[in-house]
């Protein structure tokens, strides 16, 4: 975990901040042309998902079933390298991304997944990496769900819905291979 990086680096001082780790990563991986997978390093992933979809982590192990969970949702790990053993299930007819983690809880539990079939994705603000690979790999399973975004409607919210949809310069040689995800904007000014 990149969180351990930084905690062996302190004693001696080598780097004096999360944030210096996590840069020295992400430079480390444009240099050397890599995924952060490749150096053995994952974060922590703050993503959920909720919703009409099922997961089997790996061949043979047991479904987990996502409108059976609490108003959490199920987390998405933070290791990105296994993503690729997942199979999906779903009788969903979209895929809604959250920004807000209450939206999210307030989807989740008022069941809005059963009055519109769907899977409900939340990296509960900016997007991190894990969540981004998670909806990446969600999307080519059902390439033919449309895919939404539910951000505000301020300068934030557009950044939030560009990361999924193009990544981010920070993310360097992550980005790329799972940026290009189609959404559809709504517009939800009301005539009033």
């Amino acid at each position: 975990m990149q969180r351990d990086l930084y905690y062996a680096l302190l004693h001696p001082p080598i780097i004096s901040s999360p944030r210096d780790v996590s840069e020295a990563v992400q430079d480390t991986i444009t240099i050397l042309r890599v995924p952060r997978s490749a150096l053995g390093i994952s974060s922590a992933s703050k993503g959920a998902v909720t919703g009409q979809l099922m997961i089997q982590e790996y061949p043979g192990q047991q479904w987990i079933d996502c409108t059976q969970l609490n108003s959490g949702g199920w987390a998405i790990p933070g290791d990105t390298s296994v993503f690729h053993t997942y199979s999906f299930q779903t009788s969903a007819q979209c895929i809604i991304v959250v920004e807000k983690d209450a939206v999210f809880q307030r989807l989740a539990s008022d069941g809005f997944h059963h009055r519109l079939p769907c899977i409900i994705v939340t990296a509960k603000g900016m997007p991190d990496m894990a969540t981004r690979v998670f909806l990446y790999h969600l999307h080519a399973a059902f390439q033919g769900l449309p895919l939404y975004g539910l951000v505000d409607w301020n300068p934030s919210g557009m950044m939030i819905l560009g990361i999924y949809k193009h990544g981010s310069a920070r993310m360097g040689l992550e980005a790329p291979k799972y940026a290009l995800l189609p959404y559809t904007c709504i517009d939800c000014n009301s005539n009033a």
